[in-house]
């Protein structure tokens, strides 16, 4: 037989309560009794959940299980139809809670070092070519403000980088040939009126510092070492003593000789080619400045190519 509230005339309908028992309601009494209650109520679904806890989440996990696509499409439906909202809320709450969520950050950070390495190694691998491609896409549309930000960067944090910069020097000759190489670069370019424009050298150089690294090595007198890479200094050096000598990286046909604007000049190539460099005593360096003959040139080419020759000769027995 059908009920109905004399208090709102409206057909009651019934709702289970505790321990099975159930109660007849008309919707409008069962919401005035939840609102009166609504301490207790809540009070009650803490404790359930505290209770509960391990069933709860092995049925919202089967739930989720069983019913992926419609949530996945749920989700994905309700942020198309509120991301204005949700892009508002977003921000508002960073902007609220901007060092909590900072702090919590830092911690978390800390607490997972590991882990966090492990994953960005991973995702690194996994993803290689997409990082490439949005690092190139992010480049060119902030350029400008990159350079800036470098410029800025340099400018504030000069001791510091001059500081990194000297102690890598001394432990890392691949770091140090790169960075000679590219002021030295840079300061040819910028006699000539022009400049890099941000490129790196590595992009124009027809091989890797690790091989041209190498190609010197092949190339050391008995004396020369990567501790003794350094300018001529006529205070501590001593004809008579290898152990004040110093070496530079040396052009053979001398950069004057080969003017270029860009690094994308023949003549760049040409000067730093690999056959046009060697290591070279940097007393006689600077003795001998740009005065070169055609005919000392063919002869320091062809002795460093038949030494050369011999080494690959030895290396093949």
């Amino acid at each position: 037989m059908e009920k109905i509230c004399k208090k709102h005339n409206i057909t009651k309908i019934l709702y289970p309560l505790k321990n099975g028992i159930t109660q007849f309601y008309c919707k409008e009494c069962k919401r005035e009794s939840n609102y009166r209650n609504r301490e207790k109520i809540k009070e009650y679904q803490k404790q359930y959940q505290i209770d509960n806890r391990e069933e709860i989440k092995e049925n919202s996990k089967l739930y989720y299980i069983e019913n992926r696509e419609e949530i996945l499409e749920n989700k994905k439906q309700y942020h198309i139809e509120n991301k204005e909202e949700r892009n508002e809320y977003s921000k508002q709450y960073h902007a609220e809670h901007k060092e909590e969520k900072r702090e919590y950050n830092k911690q978390y950070r800390i607490e997972n070092k590991e882990e966090i390495r492990e994953y960005n190694k991973q995702y690194g691998i996994n993803n290689k070519e997409e990082i490439k491609e949005y690092k190139k896409q992010y480049w060119f549309k902030h350029k400008e403000e990159k350079r800036e930000y470098d410029k800025l960067y340099c400018t504030e944090n000069k001791d510091k980088r001059n500081e990194y910069q000297k102690n890598r020097n001394k432990t890392d000759p691949a770091f140090k040939l790169r960075i000679n190489i590219s002021n030295s670069i840079n300061k040819f370019l910028h006699k000539s009126g022009s400049s890099k424009n941000g490129s790196s050298i590595l992009k124009h150089l027809l091989y890797t510092i690790e091989e041209l690294k190498n190609y010197i090595e092949l190339l050391f007198e008995p004396w020369m070492s990567w501790e003794n890479h350094s300018k001529y200094n006529i205070k501590t050096w001593d004809e008579n003593d290898q152990l004040t000598w110093t070496w530079n990286l040396d052009h053979i046909i001398p950069q004057t000789h080969l003017p270029y604007t860009s690094m994308e000049d023949d003549n760049f190539k040409i000067c730093w080619a690999l056959e046009n460099l060697r290591p070279y005593n940097a007393k006689k360096n600077i003795e001998e400045g740009n005065n070169r003959s055609q005919e000392e040139i063919a002869k320091i080419k062809n002795s460093i190519k038949e030494y050369i020759n011999i080494l690959i000769m030895c290396g093949n027995k």
